[in-house]
């Protein structure tokens, strides 16, 4: 992984090569290496400018201005980025130098790609002349990899061929990236971006498509063209499929439909190279008086547990002709069949038990038998089990979450009770967190507090506080029946935060009245012995701190979370912010970056391939929701802050995992200043988590306490653990 230098670094050492570079004399063929964490190019890469890294320029961070690089303009304003499935009727204009020396680009997104075979090709539509060769390049990229190739961009009327060699660069979203770059000249209009064996298309469109009999409609063709050329023109204006109008040679006809019905007319365009392309569309011709109905449906809900009853209502559908009234079917299973008939009852129900998008259809129809749909979808979650873990009896326990074991592992849970002051180890008797056994009392008669439980070397270990120190141990068995004596990791910390292993070996963060965050780790793998603390991150004095979260994905450079509260003057100061090691060891860390204006005592964190999901909460304002980022290529660039629909109220205890590709955020929401909290579900509408369904209540009738925390199983699902005031107990709830 990479780690972000300072912007001032980045722009002193740009500047300096490009010095060098035209003190050499390299601008024109001459080619500058890829980085060293690049594989080798397969194509060539532009000499002037040095492009960013691939982890820094990311769809979600190509409108950023670099310095010597700078986005294309578009007709929706400075969007370099054009969302494409084959065909985009948008243009980007490329004007380069105009807002900063250098070049211009743009980023295009191909949707669905699945994969990329050897006889796909990228056709570039000029709206303007095309460029001259050698100011225009097409790079072919896989952020997700970390890898992009460039080549020349092809000469006015040419294509670029994709080979069977590039297959590597479909994104596991199954999204394929090509960047257009023009390094100097005048300002070019790329209209089109096409990808496909075959781009050429033909379209057919009637206006007006619907009227009363004696509809007078004027149909009109296009026909967008890469290679080919056409001969002849045909037209089928009764869509019967045969070609009445034999070489017409126009692209816009008049049509007459007299009799209702339902019409496809059709157009066909004659290739000089051999064959044709074809486009059809609807007309509708209603009797005389009547304009056919339109449908409109909802739901009471979008989103749920299974099983979800769904309450569906039309009722808003309409008819222009108000006397003729209006039945209904229903499609209720997705399979495109009306099997309900509601005859003139505009709504019905039904109890969705399938996890995953259910599309839902009405049809309306009128007395003269036009009819109309109308569909919507409602996504089904998993349905979920509450059950007691056995032997808590105790809800001021605190406790954390973690699976155990090298081979895929169980859940397992750490609780300190205070009354007893002991603390339990529980285990699930399945990979899904079914059947917590009876605990182990590790330590009894001994004071402990806020456990940290992780693995390290396939045995279960926790950090935790005692008066005045923080201390580790760690189980002498997989199962956690026996435990090590404690170890020593510091005395006089403030706050601890959770137990990772950094580099192969256990560390922990902790946070200090001094504003300090320091950071320590073991000398071995197993903990047996710690180092003195370093640290890890500096804020103002008069800063209180949170928990600070201390995170490392696939052994890759631990980062580390923390919000942070204080003045700044007589003005608040509230922050979230990260600071990332410059090695996988944590042997120092960057200055704090700012993620949130806001203080998040709390913070989650849960990851996707390269992609960090985070959720903090203001805690400060406790009526305030929760904040929401993602982090692209292991964080070097975030996408924009979200506050979460719906979570009014929420914060007081929070967490988040990866489930269905898509983050899912559990957290308690009171609904009132002084009211009970309730556990509640938020799962994203889509992986890139651009949108978020309503939340989900777990159980409105159940009172439970702050704290709840969650992980994605080796099964795959969450399991949430919660404190319940109606059960004195810590209750799970998994996914089934």
């Amino acid at each position: 992984m990479r780690t972000r230098r300072p912007a001032a670094l980045f722009v002193l050492l740009f500047s300096a090569s490009l010095l060098l570079a035209i003190l050499s004399g390299c601008r024109g063929s001459a080619l500058q290496p890829q980085d060293a964490a690049d594989p080798a190019p397969q194509g060539q890469r532009p000499t002037l400018p040095r492009l960013p890294a691939p982890a820094s320029l990311t769809r979600e961070a190509s409108t950023i201005n670099y310095q010597f690089f700078h986005p294309a303009s578009s007709p929706y304003g400075v969007v370099p980025k054009q969302n494409v499935d084959s065909m985009n009727s948008s243009f980007a204009v490329f004007s380069p130098g105009s807002v900063s020396p250098g070049p211009a680009y743009a980023c295009y997104e191909f949707f669905n790609r699945g994969a990329v075979n050897g006889s796909d090709t990228i056709y570039f539509d000029w709206l303007s002349p095309p460029p001259q060769t050698g100011q225009f390049w097409v790079a072919l990229a896989n952020f997700s990899l970390n890898r992009w190739d460039w080549h020349p961009g092809p000469a006015a009327g040419a294509s670029l061929d994709i080979s069977a060699g590039h297959a590597d660069y479909v994104a596991p979203d199954g999204c394929l990236y090509v960047i257009v770059l023009l390094q100097d000249g005048p300002p070019c209009s790329l209209r089109y971006l096409l990808l496909g064996d075959n781009p050429s298309t033909v379209t057919l469109q009637a206006t007006p498509a619907s009227d009363s009999i004696e509809l007078e409609t004027t149909l009109s063709a296009a026909a967008y063209l890469y290679g080919l050329t056409s001969s002849s023109i045909d037209w089928d204006l009764d869509g019967d499929g045969t070609f009445e109008l034999i070489a017409a040679n126009t692209s816009i006809m008049p049509a007459l439909y007299s009799t209702p019905g339902v019409y496809e007319p059709a157009v066909r365009y004659n290739l000089e190279e051999g064959g044709s392309l074809q486009a059809s569309t609807t007309v509708t011709v209603y009797p005389f008086g009547n304009t056919g109905p339109s449908a409109f449906l909802q739901a009471d809900v979008s989103s749920g547990n299974a099983p979800l009853k769904v309450e569906l209502d039309a009722s808003a559908s309409s008819d222009f002709d108000t006397e003729d009234p209006l039945e209904y079917s229903w499609d209720l299973d997705g399979d495109g069949e009306f099997e309900l008939h509601t005859g003139q009852q505009p709504q019905a129900s039904v109890t969705l038990g399938l996890a995953g998008m259910n599309t839902l259809r009405v049809r309306v129809s009128d007395v003269e038998g036009f009819t109309a749909t109308a569909q919507l979808d409602v996504e089904v979650l998993q349905g979920f089990r509450k059950e007691l873990i056995t032997g808590s009896n105790n809800a001021n326990a605190d406790f954390s979450l973690a699976n155990i074991g090298l081979q895929g592992g169980l859940p397992a849970l750490a609780a300190s009770q205070d009354g007893q002051q002991a603390l339990l180890y529980f285990r699930a008797g399945s990979e899904n967190g079914a059947g917590f056994l009876s605990p182990v009392e590790v330590m009894p008669g001994h004071s402990v507090y806020d456990p940290r439980l992780a693995e390290v070397e396939g045995n279960p270990a926790c950090a935790y506080k005692a008066p005045g120190q923080a201390r580790y141990m760690r189980a002498e068995d997989a199962d956690g029946a026996a435990w090590a004596d404690s170890v020593l990791i510091e005395s006089g910390l403030s706050q601890i935060g959770n137990l990772a292993v950094i580099g192969g070996k256990p560390a922990v963060a902790c946070a200090h009245q001094n504003g300090n965050i320091y950071y320590f780790r073991s000398l071995d793998a197993l903990g047996t012995v710690w180092a003195s603390g370093s640290i890890a991150a500096t804020v103002p004095s008069e800063l209180s701190l949170g928990l600070p979260r201390l995170d490392s994905v696939s052994g890759g450079p631990p980062k580390l979370y923390f919000g942070a509260r204080g003045y700044k003057g007589l003005v608040q100061d509230l922050g979230t912010f990260v600071c990332k090691a410059e090695d996988v060891q944590g042997s120092s860390f960057s200055q704090p970056e700012r993620l949130l204006d806001i203080y998040s005592f709390y913070i989650a964190v849960a990851h996707s391939g390269n992609d960090d999901y985070l959720v903090a909460a203001d805690r400060w304002h406790p009526l305030d929701g929760l904040f929401f980022r993602r982090g692209f290529s292991n964080s070097d660039v975030w996408g924009p802050a979200q506050n979460l629909d719906n979570s009014s109220g929420a914060g007081k205890s929070f967490d988040v995992v990866v489930f269905e590709n898509r983050p899912l955020v559990a957290f308690t929401k009171a609904d009132a200043w002084d009211g009970p909290p309730r556990l509640y579900l938020q799962h994203a509408a889509d992986n890139l988590a651009s949108s978020w369904h309503a939340p989900m209540a777990i159980d409105v009738s159940e009172e439970i306490s702050e704290y709840c925390r969650m992980l994605r199983t080796p099964a795959g699902t969450p399991l949430l653990v919660y404190r319940s005031l109606a059960e004195q107990s810590l209750v799970a709830v998994r996914y089934e």
